[in-house]
């Protein structure tokens, strides 16, 4: 008889897939957060962080409920680096608006309204 045939297959990751977007400043980041946000530390979960292309000190984070708490999904903002971050805006639209650079604010795909004219 003939030996069977052994195959296997190795998956891997795209190399622009990061598992961390935030990678090495993760960790700071939601130190920032629990610090900065009342109830977070218990309740939250970081689901979704982009650090800003044109200049990677800002960072748009989605915080949502852990399972099974009341904890209101809510946006954050912070900036730093180094491993210190601090949370500078958080809300429900328009997070960072007056606060972040431009720049910033459209790499991370944040819109915010102007103050318009009389209309």
């Amino acid at each position: 008889t003939e030996p069977a045939l052994v195959t296997t297959t190795t998956t891997t990751q795209p190399e622009n897939v990061l598992p961390d977007p935030c990678g090495a400043e993760s960790a700071a980041i939601r130190a920032a957060i629990d610090n900065g946000i009342e109830g977070a530390r218990d309740l939250a979960l970081i689901e979704e962080c982009r650090l800003a292309a044109a200049d990677m000190s800002w960072a748009l984070v989605q915080v949502g409920p852990r399972p099974g708490t009341d904890f209101a999904a809510l946006t954050v903002m912070v900036q730093g680096g180094g491993g210190a971050w601090a949370v500078v805006d958080q809300g429900t639209v328009e997070v960072g608006c007056g606060t972040a650079p431009q720049q910033v604010l459209v790499d991370l795909g944040v819109f915010c309204t102007g103050t318009g004219g009389d209309a």
